[in-house]
């Protein structure tokens, strides 16, 4: 699955580009603003990016180069009614776009470019990662991928979520999500936004615990000009900026007792009043509140409100910490480690066992947010460890010893990595106990394993029991004994 973001100021434009690529392949993403656009870019990550240039906001080029930044790796169209020559080939020059198209475009034509753009990038993708984690697995034999708005799992806990979420985004009920620091509360509020009917609209996000009272309300609610010191003009609040998307409470229960009062008033009435005006303001908005503190906890401690409670947790979404997925940490850590390897331009051979042993058994108090951390870190340090990542490549202050022992928890976890490696009709065997002697793999078998896997190159090196980066070494070795120069 693509992730695509296409950007145009003019409605009918927006709508004409997203039902000419809609495509089961293409998870599509429209806006109308490119400062909201830059705002999604620092949270979730796109494929391809497509922009208008002519917007009132921010101009295309300006806009693809400041994404050139945020995603270096992206693929960046440029589409205009207008022939904007200099700025164009100024940005060809500086790698800021990589395609131009004019308005009226044709729908093929746009089509054509935008496979070929996709299958470009994947292909250079390709031949950086070159991660072996999976040297033995088969393609039968590997769980099943769920990607569902850049959520990435194999667990039944998370998926059972994910389908939660599908059958009940169009509700406008409040939702309210719960689960420790790290696994990824925003991620699920902004894919509940995505999902829903309300994803043209905006998506604003605000950590309540980082706020007071008084600022807390002026940037909900907004405030006059004079309502406090310091009040010097008008703002507008955030159920404003919101109207018509999805508002994020983070850390709600941090909110103190007396502005929780406030909220409640908000959300039963549908209405706000900004500081220092009078009259109510009616609003149309989404609220998603999360917490690392249950609702029910928080309540029991005499520091949040029953009434509102009730009012936050209709729809319910409880996150498991990353301890309790096992199944998730190893499609995670190749997942962020081949992202890493991109945005680093950093090559990996290979995962030694013993640190896929560790990984597992360890208890990851930061969850999700820890693991993408380390792997920034195991990128950075591979090219001193001749590419390889074994446990002297680990952080030390993740082999401390209050992290679970891992000798004693050995069988359970070695139980669990043969069962992800199994091939058909071959003896179970963990990834370091089945080493393959690449002089063996000819060109014959590379070409019958490619045949099985329609071509896919990655698949065809899992079932050869070899890297990506083996599978491209062979082949150019094979095409250079050919045409030897």
């Amino acid at each position: 699955m693509y992730s695509l973001l296409i950007v145009d100021d003019e409605e009918n434009m927006l709508w004409s580009l997203d039902r000419a690529l809609r495509n089961k392949n293409y998870e599509i993403t429209c806006l109308d603003n490119p400062l909201d656009a830059l705002d999604l870019c620092q949270k979730s990550s796109f494929d391809l990016i497509l922009s208008d240039q002519r917007m009132p906001n921010l101009e295309g080029v300006e806009f693809l180069t400041k994404i050139s930044k945020l995603q270096p790796k992206s693929k960046r169209i440029l589409i205009s009614a207008y022939t904007d020559f200099y700025d164009v080939v100024e940005a060809f020059n500086d790698g800021i776009i990589d395609k131009f198209i004019t308005k009226p475009w044709d729908n093929d034509t746009l089509r054509k470019l935008v496979k070929e753009q996709l299958k470009s990038s994947e292909e250079k993708q390709t031949t950086i990662s070159s991660i072996n984690i999976h040297p033995s697995k088969s393609k039968a034999e590997s769980p099943a991928i769920v990607i569902f708005h850049n959520i990435l799992t194999v667990s039944s806990p998370v998926i059972k979520q994910i389908e939660f979420i599908k059958t009940v985004a169009n509700s406008n009920a409040p939702f309210f999500i719960h689960g420790e620091t790290g696994t990824g509360k925003e991620l699920f509020a902004h894919a509940i936004h995505l999902e829903s009917n309300r994803s043209k609209f905006s998506f604003i996000a605000v950590n309540c615990a980082n706020l007071s009272e008084t600022l807390l309300e002026s940037q909900l609610f907004g405030h006059k000009k004079g309502a406090f010191t310091g009040a010097t003009k008008d703002q507008e609040g955030l159920f404003s900026s919101a109207e018509g998307g999805t508002l994020f409470l983070d850390e709600i229960t941090e909110i103190p007792l007396d502005m929780q009062a406030k909220l409640l008033r908000v959300i039963q009435e549908k209405e706000f009043t900004p500081l220092g005006e009078t009259k109510p303001i009616p609003f149309n908005i989404q609220i998603v509140s999360a917490s690392s503190t249950s609702l029910s906890d928080a309540v029991n401690s005499r520091n949040f409100r029953s009434d509102l409670r009730f009012r936050l947790d209709i729809m319910p979404i409880t996150l498991p910490p990353l301890r309790e997925l096992k199944e998730d940490i190893i499609p995670l850590l190749e997942h962020f480690l081949e992202k890493e390897m991109i945005n680093q331009n950093v090559s990996i051979k290979d995962v030694d066992s013993e640190v896929l042993y560790f990984l597992i058994s360890y208890s990851w108090p930061g969850n999700i947010r820890e693991l993408i951390n380390l792997c920034i870190y195991l990128v950075a340090v591979a090219p001193a460890y001749e590419h390889n990542i074994s446990m002297a490549c680990l952080p030390d202050a993740m082999l401390k010893p209050s992290t679970p022992n891992v000798p004693i928890q050995k069988s359970l976890q070695k139980g669990f990595i043969e069962r992800r490696s199994t091939t058909n009709n071959t003896a179970t065997t963990t990834p370091a106990a089945k080493k393959v002697n690449t002089q063996l793999i000819t060109l014959d078998l590379i070409q019958q394993a490619l045949s099985n896997n329609n071509g896919n190159k990655s698949l065809a090196a899992r079932e050869l029991g070899i890297s990506r980066m083996t599978l491209y070494r062979k082949i150019q070795e094979s095409q250079e004994s050919k045409d030897p120069r």
